[in-house]
């Protein structure tokens, strides 16, 4: 080790004389086996200050930049390693390279607790993972972050077809059973057909906690946008495509506690929704929750929540939301999942075609073999939505009934994943019956989405 050092420092000599005095030229060869064989016999700092001379001779060196990058790794020069990983994985030619320098980056952030950029390196490295091996360990360490960072993000973003982006009616008649009156609907009453695009950003931060109970602030921020096909610009001539776009925003506090084997919650969200660039409601709501077990393979949830709705302009009628739900999941021992939801709300208003009592259930099924390479999930599910009050120009006789029904056929492709994203298709079917038809309506819409795999 001693001999080693001493031609280490004789070769560094050299290198610098013949840097300062561009006399003798060194082999850069010899220049890196010597930075490696310092660095290996546990002298980082020669070793780096090695590497660092053959980088001033040529700052695209990967070899030298590997070995920089390790000696400031073992010295705690964090600052310094997320500086040399950043170059090295710009210039890095082999899948090895570069995912050797985004996990070294990744490394040296979480050192000093920049979890979430962290994070983000380690998807970088998952692009890059020259086998399944080392896949699988970025993904392993990508939730050991997520354990330890305060900061958990989410975005989930879709691109979907469908024809009927407006939830418009099927008929250009509005007909109201017991009522002699017909009327024509406008253009963007009608079905329309188009794109539609979602972003959903969720996001929260650890305040406080122990083992047993977590204080968390969050935000959502959630888009939907438009864009109205050549068809549907025909049918409604006026309509924009802003016309039909929707924004929700929301911050909440939220309580999570271990009770017995579950997890009981309780959060406080305020927030504002927004529907053709106006601010349609503001709201406050409270909700409660509680999940667990109730034996080795059936799981539950069961929540409730109160909300109160303030309109964006004086002259919308304030609002008052409750609701409960609960959620079965089992899972078989082939690894299959089943799950079935029954969810019960009430809306009271001011205004008598807002009040509402509704009740939808669903029923999902998840088999445990992939069909090819796709996961697949089937969902089912019925909803009745009853308006006592519904009145057009006459009040509707008995007021109004929805009667919805809808299905999904999910397919996710996870071997297709890019930075821990894989692409999802759902093709999705619903059909609504109503006593006034203007509410009888249908949607078929083909979705693509991505989803995050660790």
């Amino acid at each position: 080790m001693i001999a080693r050092r001493v031609l280490a420092a004789g070769v560094l000599i050299l290198a610098l004389a013949a840097q300062a005095q561009a006399q003798a030229r060194l082999s850069a060869d010899q220049m890196r086996g010597a930075a490696f064989a310092v660095l290996q016999d546990g002298d980082p700092a020669l070793a780096r200050t090695m590497a660092e001379a053959l980088l001033h001779r040529d700052p695209e060196d990967r070899v030298a930049l590997r070995i920089a990058l390790e000696a400031a790794l073992a010295t705690e020069d964090f600052d310094g390693a997320v500086a040399l990983g950043r170059r090295l994985w710009q210039v890095g030619e082999t899948r090895p390279e570069r995912h050797f320098a985004a996990r070294a980056t990744a490394l040296a952030l979480a050192r000093t607790e920049r979890h979430t950029r962290a994070q983000l390196w380690l998807r970088r490295a998952a692009t890059v993972a020259p086998d399944d091996a080392a896949l699988a360990q970025t993904r392993s360490d990508f939730r050991g972050l997520r354990s330890v960072n305060p900061w958990q993000v989410s975005l989930q973003f879709s691109l979907a077809q469908s024809d009927n982006v407006n939830g418009g009616s099927e008929d250009i008649f509005n007909i109201i059973d017991g009522l002699p009156l017909v009327g024509v609907l406008s253009g963007d009453a009608r079905a329309l057909s188009g794109l539609v695009g979602t972003a959903d950003l969720r996001f929260s931060r650890r305040l406080a906690g122990t083992a047993d109970w977590q204080a968390r602030l969050g935000g959502r921020l959630y888009l939907r946008r438009v864009r109205l096909s050549s068809e549907a610009e025909d049918i409604a001539p006026d309509s924009r495509n802003a016309d039909f776009g929707s924004t929700l925003a929301e911050i909440d506090l939220t309580h999570a506690r271990r009770l017995g084997e579950g997890i009981g919650e309780a959060q406080l969200r305020f927030g504002g929704s927004w529907f053709a660039e106006e601010l349609d409601y503001s709201f406050a709501r409270l909700a409660i929750a509680h999940r667990g077990p109730l034996g080795p393979e059936l799981g539950y949830r069961v929540s409730a929540h109160v909300e109160r709705r303030w309109p964006g302009d004086d002259s919308g009628p304030e609002e008052f939301a409750r609701g409960i739900d609960g959620a079965l999941t089992y899972a078989l021992a082939s690894g299959a999942r089943f799950s079935a939801n029954l969810a019960l709300a009430e809306l009271a208003s001011d205004g008598p075609n807002a009040r509402l009592r509704n009740a939808t259930g669903q029923l999902s099924w998840q088999p445990a073999e992939p069909l090819g390479p796709a996961d697949l999930r089937l969902s089912v599910g019925a909803s009745y939505a009853d308006y006592p009050d519904y009145t057009i120009i006459l009040p509707v006789p008995g007021g109004r009934q929805d009667r919805r029904l809808f299905g999904s056929l999910e397919a996710s492709f996870p071997d297709m994943q890019y930075a821990g994203f894989a692409p999802v298709l759902t093709l999705s079917a619903q059909r609504t019956e109503s006593n006034v038809s203007r509410f009888e309506r249908s949607e078929l819409s083909l979705r693509v989405s991505f989803r995050s795999t660790f």
